[in-house]
């Protein structure tokens, strides 16, 4: 009993990890973004909201501590809802609240770049969407949809990612 427990424990803390390394290599990513997309306004803070994902937050909020996109202030946020989202340059949803990827459609303006998490692809609506492929983290851009936006994508960020 005492080593099914040590190894159901062990399994858990395994996975907890490797979920704690992926997130850690989404908030790189993301900042990563943010040197390869040029948003229209350049003043004040650079904010980027969080919805769903408490170690991605965490991960960004100390990538903000030492960097700046530009000369930009980074701000991180953790939202709830999208109803509390504040139009900031880059929204993350993540799986757990991916029921609210088609609604930020609506919620979204055209200087955010909305990024998801491994979303199945029933949804109309993306600009970035991580994904595993063969065990690595990857990202797809859905380059129809950033074009709709004000952003505009360098080629260097297209030839990084799987371009949709």
């Amino acid at each position: 009993m005492k080593r099914l427990f040590l190894l159901m424990t062990m399994a858990f803390l395994l996975v907890s990890n490797v979920n704690a390394q992926q997130q850690k290599l989404y908030s790189v990513f993301m900042y990563t973004f943010t040197k390869h997309i040029s948003w229209p306004n350049n003043s004040g803070d650079f904010v980027i909201e969080v919805l769903g994902d408490d170690v991605l937050y965490t991960e960004l909020d100390k990538i903000s501590k030492v960097k700046k996109v530009g000369t930009r202030t980074m701000v991180v946020k953790k939202i709830s809802s999208l109803s509390s989202s504040s139009n900031p340059q880059m929204l993350f949803i993540g799986k757990s609240k991916g029921s609210d990827i088609n609604n930020a459609k609506s919620k979204v303006g055209k200087e955010t770049l909305l990024v998801t998490d491994d979303m199945d692809h029933n949804s109309d609506f993306h600009h970035i969407n991580f994904i595993m492929n063969g065990g690595k983290v990857n990202f797809e851009i859905y380059e129809s949809e950033i074009n709709n936006t004000n952003l505009k994508m360098s080629g260097q960020l297209k030839s990084l990612g799987i371009v949709k």
